[in-house]
């Protein structure tokens, strides 16, 4: 009867109330006997699904209860190497609700980090992307959110020493360990940075070279037989180079009487690329001077707000040295 129904649906959202608060406090001695429970009433619960755990699992960073999860203890799926739904694995994410502890765990139980997301149904859901891609895509929008609330994000137009020491601001720390994390364990880190460059993602292209920069700065291969469209090997600093040169023989072919209206996609991707230009000659010159900066702890409040604009000042300083 419908008074049966209730209860049911009582005793179903206070089961869901003590797993959250099981995860939440990262107790998994209460957490498996709850999951088995609701497993037992309901297999195709919602909130019960490896899904919805593990997502949870992530959110809190529950080392305790991710350990149980990977062994079998909270059911079936306890793999590290299996799909979750939707294309995502486990590691996928890790990375996106940026859990440092999770993502290190993952990695040293053997989690590949050479695995995109197979989600072609719905493309907008990070489909396509590795698990580095995932996690350099929500720390850019996090920083957005973070520095520029109720103004544009970065742009060309605005200083490339703005972004970098905003990417210094110690509410990204925990962002920029998962970032390191996984960029240290990839493969082909130099060609993602070389596709961010091309895409004129200067967040993106700017955490690789603060977490991983020694895997960035290498020549690159490419090959046919990998997708690429063509055999060879160059380096970001080359492609860069070669970018802004074509562009301003671009500008020198055209007349002047039409430039003005062709020009303005070009003059954008220039201005884009010597942006990408100087943020990797930064790094070239100053990667030491930053990294030792990320190193330093923040243990004063006052010092939150001060701090990018003295890696700020610092860097121009090194740049006109």
């Amino acid at each position: 009867d419908w008074t049966g129904d209730m209860e049911d649906d009582d005793h179903d959202y206070e089961t869901e109330y003590d797993i959250t608060s099981a995860i939440l406090r990262d107790d998994k001695e209460s957490l498996i006997p709850l999951i088995k429970s609701l497993h037992l009433r309901y297999k195709n619960n919602r909130f019960g699904s490896r899904r919805e755990i593990w997502r949870n699992i992530c959110m809190a960073g529950a080392l305790n209860c991710a350990t149980s999860m990977l062994e079998g203890e909270l059911g079936a799926g306890g793999g590290v190497n299996m799909p979750i739904s939707g294309g995502f694995f486990r590691l996928h994410y890790a990375a996106m609700y940026e859990s440092p502890g999770i993502v290190k765990l993952l990695i040293s139980r053997g989690a590949q980090t050479d695995v995109r997301v197979y989600n072609p149904e719905n493309p907008l859901d990070h489909h396509g992307l590795l698990p580095l891609g995932i996690a350099l895509e929500h720390l850019s929008e996090r920083r957005r959110l973070r520095c520029f609330s109720g103004q544009n994000a970065f742009s060309p137009e605005k200083s490339t020493f703005q972004l970098i020491a905003s990417l210094c601001l110690p509410v990204l720390k925990r962002s920029l360990e998962v970032c390191k994390l996984l960029a240290l364990s990839s493969k082909n880190v130099a060609k993602e940075a070389y596709n961010y460059a091309a895409e004129g993602k200067l967040t993106e292209f700017a955490v690789l070279l603060m977490v991983a920069r020694e895997k960035v700065l290498v020549p690159i291969t490419f090959s046919r037989e990998d997708g690429d469209g063509w055999n060879g090997s160059t380096t970001v600093h080359q492609y860069l180079k070669n970018a802004i040169g074509s562009l301003v023989d671009e500008e020198f072919k055209l007349p002047g009487s039409i430039a003005k209206k062709k020009l303005a996609p070009t003059n954008w991707n220039k201005m884009v690329f010597r942006s990408t230009a100087l943020v990797l000659e930064v790094f070239e010159r100053a990667g030491d001077a930053i990294e030792e900066y990320l190193q330093l702890e923040h243990r004063c409040v006052c010092r939150l707000i001060p701090a990018p604009c003295f890696v700020s000042s610092y860097l121009a300083s090194l740049l006109h040295a």
